[in-house]
């Protein structure tokens, strides 16, 4: 690319995307959005053999590998570095034995982002057997590589990290940031000092532009240009008339391959996962005509089934039609995933609730792809679950998924704005549910239920009954639409959910009743900040609710000025506008 072309691609890339993995969630499959709504995080621990493993990186790098290869994919295909127009050398680290690891050919991409692994924040890259991490940890200006590979005249560009405040170096991470900045510092300051009279120093001061601050990449680059200027008499003479120049560009220019026809689609790196629902996802096949945008979103749609750690290709032979080879990656945290999180709710009402949760995964236990999900929560809401997911076809579009939960809920009963009473609400059943995914964010689903349920009186006034355990069973049908960017605090998209129940004596139940529930939400974003719309109600179409089975309203999702629970009925309606003010980024990239 010329400095113009690539300062254009550099601007077009949305670091958020890129780095923070904003979008991610519209994309997952409903399965993964449903099994997350309760969370606030995205970590995901692995547990084998005894043993509990945390992620190896704490950014993914799948959309970072994606940006590169598009960004050199006019090169791709290219093995053997020197062959490049200009000869290209990747340097990493052997984060096994400390040495300097200089790669010379290979896969073009993945050599570059192993380049910049920086331990515990981008996870490192195996290649040829070695563990690789972040070059600059033993030569992040490679002065002497480059005058091996081809160089008489080294032109070298320092990029200084600027020196951190006192109080940047109160906190652990701080410090350890530092460390690096550091060690890195001093390697970079022993290959500057080999430089000689006939060699072009380049230092860029970048004020406070950190080494993470990709959401700032438009102002850096005019420093650079800038630095750049300042070495105009040094760089000139080495200078070529602008006729050779462009001579030059033009002999050494690579066509624009980024539109392909495929010969072949290849997968490697299959384990537990079947291939025919790998390449249902990826939709592309022998023949295809394809850009590398189209490349890089059928990639990112067989990351996004969230099986993988990560999802690279290749374009290998002919340039103009070469054949697709796509390499998985397995998670490394499976068999079993784990994922915790917190919550906490207090009103002025000292109605406070406050739990603990834990969910496991064990996904693909069989060739369909079948999934069992656990969960175990303890607080004011406290549960058991146990299901499996059994998805009936390729495209993972049918299913079934029967399973049994145990659930205790402590709930206050007022009197206008006085707890009275307290009961806690117990009940256990087994399910069986099936139903159809729609695209990404619809979810269609039938069930049945049989089990017992009832109230236990915990802190009362007199008067106040308790219930025994009860027959509890019925037919459900649940309709479920989410397209929102989160779950927590989600600042753009929809949510709407409708469930309709009829308990039935032929499967337990002490009385029969039908009821019906449904909410709306939209999420939109005002300037910088968030104002959220929401409609919901419910009804009692025919019988008695139990008393166990109430609709409530207050509390976080719904009044938060009042108590948990605080209103009770057999019906309800309500609607909200909320709005959000943004006080400040805790971080630009990550939302």
């Amino acid at each position: 690319m010329t400095a113009q072309e690539l300062q254009v691609a550099i601007g077009e890339i949305s670091w958020a995307e890129t780095i923070g993995f904003a979008g991610r969630r519209e994309k997952l499959p409903m399965r993964r959005k449903l099994a997350g709504r309760t969370y606030s995080n995205t970590l995901e621990f692995g547990y084998r053999e005894g043993e509990v493993a945390a992620p190896v990186g704490f950014i993914n790098t799948q959309n970072i590998e994606q940006t590169i290869r598009y960004l050199v994919s006019r090169s791709l295909g290219t093995s053997d570095f020197d062959q490049l127009p200009i000869p290209f050398r990747a340097i990493a680290t052997d984060m096994m034995t400390g040495e300097m690891v200089v790669l010379s050919e290979g896969d073009l991409a993945l050599a570059m982002r192993a380049s910049m692994a920086v331990p515990g924040v981008f996870s490192p890259v195996q290649i040829d057997g070695r563990t690789l991490g972040d070059g600059g940890l033993t030569r992040n200006l490679a002065v002497d590589i480059a005058r091996q590979t081809c160089a008489d005249v080294v032109i070298a560009v320092a990029v200084p990290t600027p020196a951190p405040t006192p109080e940047a170096l109160q906190s652990p991470i701080g410090m350890l940031s530092r460390t690096l900045d550091v060690l890195i510092g001093a390697n970079e300051k022993q290959q500057l000092d080999t430089l000689g009279p006939q060699d072009v120093k380049i230092v860029v001061p970048m004020g406070d532009i950190g080494t993470g601050s990709f959401a700032r990449v438009a102002e850096a680059i005019p420093l650079g240009r800038s630095a750049a200027e300042r070495q105009r008499e040094e760089l000139r003479r080495y200078s070529l008339p602008e006729a050779e120049y462009r001579a030059w560009r033009e002999s050494s220019r690579r066509p624009d391959t980024r539109q392909v026809v495929l010969a072949d689609v290849t997968v490697t790196g299959l384990d537990r996962i079947d291939e025919s629902y790998l390449r249902n996802s990826l939709g592309l096949k022998p023949g295809d005509t394809v850009t590398q945008h189209q490349l890089a979103e059928a990639i990112n749609r067989v990351f996004y089934l969230g099986d993988f750690e990560g999802v690279q290709y290749s374009l290998d032979g002919d340039p103009q039609r070469p054949d697709l080879a796509v390499k998985v990656t397995e998670k490394v945290s499976g068999p079993n995933i784990l994922r915790f999180d917190v919550g906490l709710a207090a009103s002025s009402l000292d109605s406070t609730a406050f739990v603990l949760r834990g969910d496991y995964l064990r996904p693909w236990v069989n060739s369909r792809g079948g999934e069992v999900h656990g969960a175990l929560q303890l607080g004011r809401t406290s549960l058991a679950e146990l299901s499996l997911y059994q998805p009936l076809d390729d495209a993972h579009a049918w299913f079934i998924e029967p399973g049994f939960q145990a659930l205790r809920s402590t709930e206050d009963i007022y009197f206008g704005d006085d707890a009275a009473t307290r009961y806690n609400f117990d009940s256990a059943y087994v399910y069986l549910e099936g139903g159809r995914v729609f695209g990404s964010s619809t979810e269609l689903r039938l069930g049945m239920r049989t089990g017992a349920q009832g109230a236990e009186r915990d802190i009362a006034a007199p008067g106040f009954p308790d219930i025994d355990n009860e027959g509890y069973g019925g037919f459900s049908t649940e309709l479920t639409f989410d397209n929102r960017d989160q779950a927590a605090v989600a600042t753009r998209g929809w949510l709407g959910r409708a469930r309709l129940f009829q308990s039935l004596d032929a499967l337990g139940a002490r009385d029969e009743y039908t009821s019906i529930e449904a909410l709306m939400l939209r999420a939109m974003p005002v300037w910088n900040d968030v104002v959220q719309v929401r409609a919901m109600g419910g009804a009692t179409l025919a019988g008695e609710l139990p008393f166990y089975d109430t609709f409530t309203l207050g509390g976080p999702r719904s009044f938060p000025g009042l108590g948990l629970g605080q209103l009770r009925g057999t019906s309800y309606w309500a609607g909200s506008v909320t709005y959000l003010h943004k006080i400040a980024d805790i971080s630009a990239l990550f939302g």
